[in-house]
């Protein structure tokens, strides 16, 4: 049996002139319900485990889309049984979907991880550090920021920041600072 696993709500357009694999590797498309969509693909699996390639895969679909469209990204795994109880969500929340997507017209969101290279008990004071400061200056130049769950052992900061598209830069140029400034963390930036 196919399932439909959930990426985001967006505009009914998001996938115009994207070609992106998803989950599975399977193509991803949009169900439209009036003038909001939801972005999906198929997959086999009812349940998914939390695992770093699903995460990658899930959050390159997010990035692509909101390269050029606002989008209200769901949580990782959200599967749903087919296309007709997607669309019966769909029309229950559709008028928060359509505010949420109205008030993130010209934000992005912006997520920040940053990976242990080499995980080590001793770096309990290098986390709390880096989460401190990650926290402060990345925070300067968002609008709102929401921690998210720590998925993976080597995992020292999982954050996700709604950004104006005019403070991008001023984002962007605040990760390369804490990237110059802790070279023993891989961090990553979509």
């Amino acid at each position: 049996m196919n399932y439909e696993y959930a990426y985001c709500f967006s505009t009914p357009n998001c996938l115009d002139d994207l070609k992106i694999n998803g989950i599975d590797g399977n193509p991803v498309r949009a169900v439209r319900f009036k003038d909001v969509s939801v972005v999906v693909s198929n997959t086999e699996n009812r349940t998914l485990e939390v695992d770093e390639k699903g995460v990658e895969t899930h959050l390159k679909v997010l990035t692509a889309i909101m390269k050029k469209n606002a989008i209200v990204p769901m949580a990782y795994g959200m599967v749903f049984n087919d296309e007709e109880v997607l669309l019966g969500v769909l029309g229950h929340a559709y008028d928060a979907i359509k505010d949420s997507l109205t008030l993130l017209e010209n934000k992005v969101e912006l997520g920040v991880k940053a990976i242990e290279t080499k995980p080590n008990e001793d770096n309990a004071q290098l986390r709390q550090q880096f989460k401190q400061k990650a926290t402060e200056m990345l925070g300067r130049e968002a609008i709102s920021t929401v921690d998210c769950k720590l998925f993976s052992k080597r995992l020292v900061f999982n954050a996700a920041y709604l950004v104006e598209k005019n403070k991008i830069t001023g984002f962007s140029n605040a990760v390369e600072e804490l990237e110059r400034e802790y070279p023993q963390l891989k961090i990553q930036y979509t």
